[in-house]
């Protein structure tokens, strides 16, 4: 080989190891600058960044069906589905600490009529602490986000036990805010408040107790495989659930949903 095709030679292998490491720098580099738009609470920034790294077939739009997603990224996907959540109006840590702090307060085992009006803690203790009004996109994130989850989990994405338990315990969470914010999108009306105001019928109802029983059911199966069943998440899903049958043993359905529903929108002002 002659010292002009040596020097070539060398000369594209540098090349080529440059541009592996940049392409490997770059998706850190975004993956960093996304967790500290996470910290802060710039949702719709991680968004695009996750999203951008999980784009495989480049069409500019992340779709967890069309985009595959494998181990490398697990960590883009769980940043995508927090910002989402976050967008949604749903801070993930608050919600979890409000649960198990509250849950040892005393509440109504139902929907409880006092001197001034209907109240129910459950319902209330997470719907206060939501600090948006929320409107239909609202619901779309939520439910992007928990899709992003589902696959990281059903795919086993995560590299270690602990990992998909803190996966699980996402899904708990973002479930069990579903069911909240499904209610409130679906029964507030204008000037918007984040308080139910009228009761939907026909297919709207039924689609909304769709929702509320599967979510119900999807924040039990987090909550199964995230290890923390004596958590008081648990307590306190379980109790707004038997507050909407008014029996425990009762599946959800739209009668049931309907009634809990007329005594929200009864409820204090």
């Amino acid at each position: 080989m002659n010292k002009n095709s040596y020097c070539f030679v060398v000369f594209t292998l540098v090349m080529f190891v440059g541009f592996a490491g940049c392409a490997k720098d770059t998706r850190e580099s975004k993956l960093e600058d996304a967790r500290i738009a996470m910290d802060n609470r710039d949702f719709n920034k991680a968004i695009s960044l996750t999203e951008g790294l999980l784009d495989k077939d480049g069409d500019g739009i992340f779709d967890s069906d069309k985009d595959p997603m494998t181990g490398d990224d697990a960590e883009a996907a769980h940043l995508s589905a927090s910002a989402r959540f976050g967008r949604a109006g749903i801070d993930l840590t608050a919600m979890l600490d409000l649960a198990e702090k509250n849950a040892s307060a005393p509440k109504p085992s139902a929907i409880e009529k006092t001197a001034d009006c209907i109240k129910d803690a459950d319902f209330k203790v997470v719907s206060d602490m939501i600090p948006v009004i929320l409107t239909q996109q609202h619901l779309t994130d939520l439910d992007l986000g928990l899709k992003i989850v589902d696959v990281i989990i059903s795919k086993n994405l995560v590299s270690n036990a602990d990992k998909l338990k803190l996966e699980n315990l996402l899904k708990a969470i973002g479930n069990a805010a579903r069911i909240i914010v499904a209610i409130i999108v679906a029964t507030d009306a204008p000037p918007r408040d984040n308080k139910p105001d009228h009761v939907p019928s026909g297919t709207e109802l039924t689609d909304l107790a769709n929702k509320v029983a599967l979510s119900f059911v999807n924040t039990l199966d987090g909550l199964a495989g995230s290890g923390i069943l004596s958590s008081n998440l648990l307590k306190a899903i379980n109790t707004l659930r038997s507050n909407i049958t008014g029996n425990p043993n009762v599946d959800i359905n739209g009668t049931n949903l309907s009634t809990y529903l007329q005594g929200l929108v009864n409820q204090c002002p």
